[in-house]
């Protein structure tokens, strides 16, 4: 259909989603709030990784031959409620609806959007779980028709990008003293660090996988990240995202043995930690995460992204170095007229109230939790 001079369309078709590439990252190169985790390659990978045919909702606005908005969404069944979940769930740390810098300000964009959405066949709610302050996802929930709702989600951990001698000087003194010995420590033992060019990424990341697998063996590794699937996702969406500058993959070798590989996500306003594998024997050596750390604050100020996120999470190795805690919000968006919608909306808002109240007060419920998915393997 047209309005004004844009034009909105549904994708459904994998192989037609597989042909937007080149216009889908224009689009993420010219979108402030855009993450890593809403480029191509890395949703068109996850879902041919993890993807149901026949389930595929991507929403497309186009003005000429360029896009101007998107996001890319898959139906899903919670019990009788359908939602339309980000392509990319669960293992994205944000999710965001793409919308060009220069048409943002366009008011009538955002209702076409609202519009799309809801004409898309078979759904009742939208849920997006980690969106980022500023983010396009939160002006739709302003304006959407239906009920809506905002509630907290993952916090993450966030570092202006500056030289590692200024970061370290900004600390307690104590703190700053004992991180000195340890960047010392790594000069003296000489890891030495290379980035892996886009074509031996595949070799790198199944020497991450067999790392990463070892770094967390007796220690309850998340599950999926165990899976072929999981490494396959890896293999196929990371070259490319290294080779359009969307990713940077770095080898770590210690007297010329492989020792570890990190992953990290690159966007225009942001670089992230996602992953990491390292021997234990590296371990013994140094300490791995100011080593990581040190060479994760270089690679941003060569390629002058302004922030250095530890993605989600508030884990002490994470907090010694005092960064900014940046709160992810939760967007549930109702299809108007729906009763499932409605009882799904209030038991967001209730869970929403309830579970940081059970974290505080009744501790080893997640604990019970953490149990629990050992044993089923989830």
């Amino acid at each position: 259909m047209m309005t004004c001079a844009f034009t909105v369309s549904v994708v459904t078709q994998d192989d037609v989603f597989s042909q937007l590439a080149d216009r889908w990252d224009r689009l993420v190169d010219g979108c402030e709030s855009a993450t890593p985790f809403q480029t191509h390659a890395w949703l068109n990978s996850w879902w041919r990784a993890y993807g149901i045919p026949g389930r595929l909702r991507v929403v497309v606005v186009d003005a000429g031959p360029e896009l101007v908005a998107a996001v890319a969404l898959f139906v899903s069944r919670r019990r009788l409620v359908r939602v339309l979940s980000p392509v990319g769930v669960d293992l994205s740390d944000f999710c965001e609806v793409l919308v060009a810098d220069s048409v943002r300000e366009d008011r009538d964009l955002v209702g076409i959007l609202c519009s799309a959405i809801g004409d898309v066949a078979g759904w009742d709610v939208v849920d997006l779980p980690e969106v980022r302050p500023g983010a396009v996802a939160l002006e739709l929930a302003a304006v959407w028709p239906g009920g809506s709702s905002t509630t907290p989600a993952s916090t993450c951990l966030e570092l202006p990008v500056q030289d590692l001698n200024d970061l370290v000087s900004a600390l307690p003194r104590s703190t700053a003293k004992h991180i000195r010995r340890k960047l010392r420590k790594l000069d003296e033992v000489r890891v030495t660090s290379q980035e892996v060019a886009a074509s031996d990424v595949p070799a790198a990341i199944s020497a991450f996988h067999r790392l990463h697998l070892a770094q967390w063996q007796g220690r309850g590794v998340t599950a999926e990240h165990s899976r072929p699937r999981f490494r396959n996702f890896l293999t196929e969406a990371l070259p490319l995202m290294v080779h359009r500058g969307q990713a940077v993959v770095a080898e770590y070798h210690l007297a010329g043995d492989l020792m570890g590989v990190r992953i990290n996500v690159v966007g225009p306003s942001l670089m992230g930690g996602y992953l990491s594998g390292v021997s234990p024997l590296l371990r013994d050596h140094v300490d791995v995460t100011t080593l990581m750390l040190r060479h994760n604050m270089e690679q941003s100020l060569q390629r002058k992204t302004p922030v250095l996120s530890f993605l989600r999470g508030q884990e002490d190795y994470k907090l010694r170095w005092r960064p900014k805690p940046v709160l992810n919000r939760r967007v549930v968006l109702a299809r108007p007229g729906s009763f499932r919608a409605l009882i799904y909306l209030t038991a967001t808002k209730a869970q929403a109230k309830v579970l940081p109240w059970l974290r505080t007060h009744v501790p080893w419920l997640k604990n019970l939790r953490t149990q629990a998915r050992r044993l089923l393997g989830t």
